[in-house]
């Protein structure tokens, strides 16, 4: 949706004409409607929720909607699940985060490859502090889009460990560390340092 109409003059502008804030407003609206529309249908999947959200705390006022807890069975206790989620629902759950990590991952590769990339053809082929500032501020974007995707592997592998405690899974999707996430550099080009 990068294009809004502008009342008044009626003309269209482009997604490079929004300010930082429009845009992050914007993308909250639309967050705060998908989470009502998630809290509409709570009754259905998790029925004893509201109560179990009223006993236990009041209403979260007055947050952004990135800040609002979504109410997953990972959420929950054990035994606070059994009461409200109806039968199957921590299981379908377990299947989404586990999507969710390997998802992350995919892209974490593709994006660490796409860096590899950038920084192969920077050394190559920049010259000049013009040239080489704006490719550094790519590739930061990337960096950025790593650290993104990091996190949201860890975010969904904590959620299973709450969700399902651990298992054979933990096998395939483990923890990653600041160490495990890096661009691939070439052996033959890897300089070795005396220390």
């Amino acid at each position: 949706m990068c294009e809004a109409e502008v009342c008044g003059n009626h003309r269209n502008t482009r997604c490079e004409d929004w300010s930082l804030d429009m845009y992050q407003a914007h993308q909250r609206v639309v967050l705060h409607e998908k989470i009502q529309t998630w809290e509409d249908i709570w009754g259905v999947y998790m029925p004893g929720l509201c109560q179990h959200l009223s006993n236990a705390l009041g209403k979260e006022e007055d947050m952004h909607p990135e800040e609002v807890r979504l109410w997953l069975p990972s959420a929950l206790t054990p035994s606070q699940a059994a009461l409200v989620c109806v039968l199957g629902l921590a299981e379908i759950e377990d299947k989404l985060r586990t999507a969710q990590c390997h998802d992350a991952l995919k892209y974490l590769h593709q994006i660490l490859r796409v860096k590899t990339c950038m920084v192969q053809f920077k050394n190559k082929n920049v010259q000049g502090q013009r040239k080489g500032l704006r490719s550094s501020t790519a590739i930061s974007h990337i960096n950025l889009k790593a650290c993104h995707l990091v996190g949201k592997y860890c975010r969904a592998c904590a959620a299973k460990v709450a969700l399902v405690g651990e298992g054979r899974w933990g096998e395939v999707l483990r923890p990653l560390n600041d160490g495990d996430v890096c661009a691939y550099m070439d052996p033959n080009r890897r300089k070795t340092q005396v220390g």
